[in-house]
């Protein structure tokens, strides 16, 4: 069984964010407006945070992208919707948020607001691991815990191509096309919701941005 200790929804997993987010304020302004909605959505007020991260996430912030998430994940100011949580959590998965790649491998492997997929959950967990923080020991052994469980589940072919894209991902930081979008549990004639995310965009090399 998958470690709940990623899997289960509280604030302590969004407020885990924002000790990441300081190390980086000053180089990214879009960081710091993401502290305008964690302020609101630490103080309960969570229809002002998600307006706060919908305008901070146009910057390129993953931590409100992660934080769109969260309230989509959980049904606070919006109606719980799952399959857009998930979108959100890709955006700020593509975007480098370790615990947010953690988030979508989890959510690959209980097929929660996409259709399951060992494979991509393994790969996911895989690269949440590899791009973790240094300090943050607790997140990654979770996330090495997760991963081991899900490649019991994998086939030798898939073991091994799950190999060469992780040796790839190490060098740049990216996983491939496929992965920059979701495994649909809607029709694919489905019109674009509310306040979902823009339609994922490749990025090219960059280090990863340890959240």
């Amino acid at each position: 069984m998958i470690d709940r200790g990623i899997e289960r929804r509280s604030s302590v997993a969004l407020f885990a964010v924002l000790a990441a987010v300081f190390a980086a304020l000053f180089a990214n302004p879009a960081s710091a407006h993401f502290l305008d909605g964690f302020d609101a959505f630490r103080a309960g007020d969570y229809c002002e945070a998600k307006e706060a991260w919908l305008k901070s996430e146009k910057s390129g912030d993953s931590s409100s992208a992660f934080g769109l998430g969260e309230l989509y994940a959980r049904g606070l100011c919006v109606t719980e919707n799952q399959r857009l949580a998930s979108r959100w959590y890709l955006t700020a998965a593509l975007r480098g948020n370790s615990r947010a790649r953690a988030e979508v491998g989890v959510r690959y492997a209980y097929g929660k607001g996409v259709e399951p997929n060992a494979f991509k959950a393994y790969v996911w967990l895989s690269a949440a691991k590899m791009s973790a923080s240094g300090w943050d020991t607790d997140f990654a052994a979770k996330a090495d815990t997760n991963r081991r469980m899900i490649a019991a589940l994998l086939t030798p072919e898939e073991r091994q191509r799950a190999a060469v894209i992780m040796a790839q991902f190490s060098k740049k930081w990216a996983l491939p096309r496929e992965f920059n979008s979701l495994d649909s549990v809607e029709s694919p004639r489905s019109p674009r919701q509310k306040n979902a995310p823009p339609p994922a965009r490749r990025r090219g090399r960059r280090r990863p941005r340890h959240q």
